[in-house]
């Protein structure tokens, strides 16, 4: 079983714009030639079919569908009305009968994530992405990938999306009123292919044509910034995470580090099991051979624990923690600033967290061979005083630290900086 926390079940597929970089001023579109495509279900030819074979069909054909209102009425975390589900689902996907972090992947998309998630290399982009109530918002772009390369910036709102804007007016698809799963499919595609992108960008338009290419996502990245203060980064909870921040935080420690910068920034989760595990290499020292990080509560279930037993459970207890978040650090992400603030003394500096404190589950979809990303969970952190709801509250720094809203280098980072400041604080 895996379980995913991240503000995106879909984001663990980047998708990246790569650059012609084609920049306009635009004027608000027509939006009567503008507005999503519908898409319509498969025809059966009755033709030659008498009525019994046309019930057989449909019937089979309607399978799929069922299977998942029958997972969503037995694990979605919520109760739902399935008549009204089965509506919404025919209308606009299975994000409007559950929420926007449930959707349905086909099975090429599925094969496609596991592949990337092996080579750890994704086709697109190379942006993070939200739902926001103007279309879709860019929470985070990616270091060498097209959509850095063309410009594009957290915070823009992609409102309109075309393949081939030249061919007519018709080609582009407004995101607003789109699930984000459907945003993804427009945006993603074959390497060396192109999208265009219309993105708003403060109180002004612009269009970005930009190609599909291959983007390297670093994960963690490491750097001492002096003898005895480290700084990582953690770019997204895949499955890798762990032993590649406990590879650099033993390199930082064994080197003298004595306080750890942990930087989760516009984080948008990912395996709770990342998350657990690096929780634990900081846990306290209780003298405990295992440590509980959160409690997860399923419909109808009692509340159960999440506990870690990690061979390395508080290797780096005595290393000093300062973790920087912002209001795009979700999910994994708020479980590991949330516990180390609770548990292990860390310092968090910045702006409140997100607040997504539900968990999805990655379903297999016997009858397509899909998978189902459905929320079947929500999580509580394990506190010394009993526990934490982060779910539309999200984690409150100790230290409030509000950014520029362009950061151009580290000297323009105030949370960044701050940060700095207190490690030499805590050395003294």
């Amino acid at each position: 079983m895996r379980i995913l926390l991240t503000l995106s079940a879909a984001l663990l597929i980047m998708y990246s714009p790569a650059c012609f970089a084609i920049s306009y001023e635009l004027a608000d579109p027509d939006p009567s030639v503008m507005q999503p495509q519908t898409f319509n279900a498969a025809a059966i030819d009755t033709g030659t079919l008498a009525d019994d074979a046309v019930r057989d069909a449909i019937d089979e054909s309607l399978e799929p569908l069922r299977e998942i209102l029958d997972i969503i009425h037995d694990q979605y975390y919520k109760d739902v009305n399935l008549k009204a589900c089965v509506e919404q689902i025919a209308k606009s996907g299975v994000s409007a009968c559950t929420d926007r972090y449930s959707f349905v992947l086909y099975p090429q998309e599925v094969q496609d994530e596991q592949e990337s998630d092996f080579k750890g290399q994704f086709v697109g982009i190379g942006v993070a992405l939200e739902v926001d109530p103007q279309g879709v918002r860019i929470m985070n772009v990616y270091p060498d990938s097209p959509a850095k390369t063309a410009g594009l910036l957290p915070d823009d709102i992609i409102l309109y999306v075309s393949t081939d804007p030249a061919k007519s007016e018709v080609s582009w698809v407004a995101t607003k009123d789109l699930p984000l799963e459907a945003v993804i499919r427009l945006i993603k595609g074959p390497r060396d292919t192109g999208v265009s992108l219309i993105i708003r960008h403060g109180d002004s338009r612009h269009m970005f044509t930009l190609k599909r290419e291959p983007v390297d996502i670093r994960f963690v990245e490491s750097k001492k910034i002096s003898s005895e203060i480290g700084y990582v980064r953690i770019a997204s909870f895949d499955g890798k995470v762990a032993p590649q921040f406990f590879d650099a935080v033993k390199e930082l420690s064994d080197g003298g580090m004595k306080v750890l910068i942990l930087d989760l920034r516009n984080n948008p989760g990912g395996f709770v099991e990342s998350a657990k595990e690096i929780c634990g290499l900081f846990a306290p020292d209780d003298h405990q051979t295992e440590e509980t990080i959160i409690y997860t509560h399923m419909r109808g279930k009692p509340r159960a624990a999440e506990s870690i037993y990690e061979r390395h459970l508080r290797e780096f207890r005595s290393v000093r923690l300062i973790i920087l978040q912002n209001q795009d650090s979700a999910s994994a992400a708020e479980i590991t600033a949330g516990y180390l603030q609770a548990n292990a003394r860390a310092l968090v500096i910045g702006t409140r967290s997100f607040g997504k404190g539900i968990m999805q589950e990655l379903i297999p979809l016997l009858e397509t061979g899909g998978e189902l990303h459905l929320t079947v969970a929500e999580y509580y952190i394990a506190t010394p005083k009993g526990s934490l709801k982060v779910n539309g509250i999200g984690i409150t720094p100790d230290i409030t630290v509000q950014n520029p809203s362009t950061v151009k280098s580290e000297k323009d980072d105030a949370q960044y900086q701050r940060a700095i400041s207190e490690a030499h604080k805590m050395l003294r």
